[in-house]
């Protein structure tokens, strides 16, 4: 039941794969095999994010974005679908009193990433108080491109593989690792595009 709105969606707007829709313009600066080192510019995402995992968030998160870019948004307008849909999952510590006293809990974050002519001066505002803006500055970044599907055993190998090409070519990870779809969940998992991507610096 978890996909099973997600699926009715891209039923009714036709789209076997999410892989003809435009994504954020990047260079590729170096690449070996299913790994790459991609430069890519600034861009607009509208994201949400919650407590909890993918299990309990993906699917609301979803709608929740999916209504914004139908045009549940102060202009009322309809924005073009694009690619792809980035899924994070972390670790907050909010602080407490006294400073020794730490509480530790999981946040779920999905992002769409908006067209490239939108910023935040001309985007649509959100009406969803949980649908919030934000723009995302030119990055270095490093990613391991792999088709299937993208459980958490898979991820996690997919992490590894990352890790061990930056160690061997001198770059420092950046933030934490997270998750880009570009497929629709029927496609033929062979044919899926799956990335697991983390910001670096050399």
């Amino acid at each position: 039941m978890r996909k099973f709105f997600i699926i009715l969606i891209f039923f009714f707007i036709g789209c076997g794969s999410l892989s003809s829709y435009k994504e954020p313009s990047f260079k590729v600066i170096e690449s070996k095999e299913n790994i790459s080192i991609r430069e890519y510019g600034s861009y607009l995402i509208a994201y949400t994010e919650e407590k909890g995992t993918s299990d309990s968030n993906a699917n609301p998160s979803f709608r929740k974005l999916f209504k914004y870019i139908q045009g549940e948004n102060i202009s009322k307008t309809t924005i073009p679908m694009t690619t792809p849909v980035i899924e994070k999952e972390s670790q907050k510590i909010p602080m407490t009193v006294p400073v020794f006293e730490k509480e530790t809990a999981n946040f779920y974050r999905m992002e769409f990433v908006l067209p490239e002519t939108m910023n935040l001066e001309n985007a649509p505002k959100p009406t969803n108080p949980n649908v919030k803006l934000e723009e995302i500055k030119s990055k270095l970044v490093a990613v391991v491109v792999f088709s299937g599907f993208m459980g958490k055993e898979k991820i996690e190998s997919k992490k590894k593989e990352l890790s061990e090409y930056l160690k061997e070519n001198n770059y420092k990870p950046v933030g934490e690792f997270y998750q880009a779809r570009y497929n629709a969940p029927f496609t033929i998992p062979f044919l899926r595009r799956n990335e697991v991507l983390i910001e670096v610096k050399k």
